[in-house]
């Protein structure tokens, strides 16, 4: 309907996408045509855009079911367009609608855990026993470099090299445009050999066909492999943070964790760990221990033991109060008196 109806709009977008790169372009891209099947609805050519288009767009969004992250992505791709059409004078628009616009708050509780290191060994063994090495070399190389599948799948049998005599793989990661190192260990990168084969070219991840694997083929196999050994989770979205989650469990500095996956900040290498950090550190264990309920299982009494045994079991550390130890120690003199009145009688007197 855009094509025909407002063709200089369709025109400024198609010369908008050509500026962007790689995945980029295909999500800004997606994000910016249902910006624009939504003015089609309200009849507004998208250069006369508005910011009630901009508002009416986001509560669109939210009664399709997409969330606060769908939106600040989708604004974002709407806002980049306007500013690259507004900066150009040969296109008829003069002011950015989404300037207006604030972007969503996204809470902490929606904020993912990575797999824990029971749960990655669970998924790793199922998808080596499968069979199906492309499965099991992609679920290897994401937990083992906390690669995205969507860089993996793009790499090619060139990409796959050394530097400085150490394995390396040559992605496109999101939101760069050239090829970034990502280092292999020496399993992965046997690995990836084996699943290579005798081929000189193309991708790295193919098809039975031979053909590229696609992000929604791999996906595909990634939520069957999740669903089928953790069925509490379905998806496989946590690879990256768990790579993430455990270098860091295993004391390995933040800086070295966050070159590894290319962050340009510090804290969203942290903030990958968050979630996980704030289940296991809750201060809800320590409450309660602390807070008494009605419910609460009684203290285990210490067993009775004859008074003996605190001065005889010189290898074992009793617990007991301060007044029953004096009273213990107190019946053990007592009782040895009775053995040996002579020799404990002038001490007793001269105390």
């Amino acid at each position: 309907m855009s094509a025909v109806v407002y063709p200089d709009a369709v025109q400024a977008k198609d010369e908008w996408l050509e500026s962007l790169h790689g995945r980029t372009r295909g999500e800004y891209g997606r994000d910016v045509r249902r910006y624009f099947e939504h003015c089609d609805r309200r009849e507004t050519n998208p250069l006369d855009a508005r910011q009630v288009e901009v508002d009416t767009f986001r509560t669109w969004l939210d009664e399709n079911g997409l969330g606060p992250k769908s939106w600040n992505r989708a604004r974002a791709a709407v806002k980049s367009f306007y500013t690259y059409v507004v900066r150009d004078p040969q296109i008829r628009c003069k002011h950015n609608p989404v300037e207006g616009s604030v972007r969503a708050k996204v809470s902490k509780k929606q904020q993912q855990t990575g797999f824990m290191k029971e749960e990655a060994e669970e998924l790793l063994a199922e998808a080596y026993y499968s069979g199906n090495e492309r499965l099991h070399m992609l679920v290897l190389t994401i937990l083992d470099t906390g690669s995205r599948p969507g860089g993996l799948l793009a790499a090619d049998i060139p990409d796959l090299g050394y530097e400085q005599g150490v394995p390396v793989l040559r992605t496109i990661m999101k939101g760069e445009e050239a090829p970034v190192v990502t280092v292999l260990n020496k399993r992965v990168h046997r690995g990836l050999l084996k699943l290579i084969g005798d081929r000189t070219s193309g991708p790295i991840w193919i098809t039975r066909s031979g053909k590229r694997l696609t992000r929604q083929g791999a996906y595909d196999m990634l939520m069957r492999l999740a669903r089928r050994v953790l069925k509490f989770r379905p998806t496989f979205r946590k690879g990256r943070r768990t790579f993430i989650s455990l270098s860091l469990a295993l004391g390995i500095p933040l800086d070295h964790i966050q070159e590894s996956v290319h962050h340009k900040d510090p804290r969203t290498t942290k903030g990958y760990d968050d979630g996980l950090r704030a289940l296991s550190t809750s201060p809800t264990f320590a409450l309660e221990r602390y807070v008494k309920h009605p419910e609460d299982p009684a203290e285990e009494l210490l067993p009775a033991r004859p008074a003996l045994s605190v001065v005889r079991d010189s290898d074992e550390v009793i617990a007991v109060r301060k007044a029953d130890l004096v009273r213990l120690i107190t019946e053990e003199v007592m009782l040895r008196m009775q053995h040996q009145p002579a020799a404990h009688a002038p001490r007793l007197v001269a105390a």
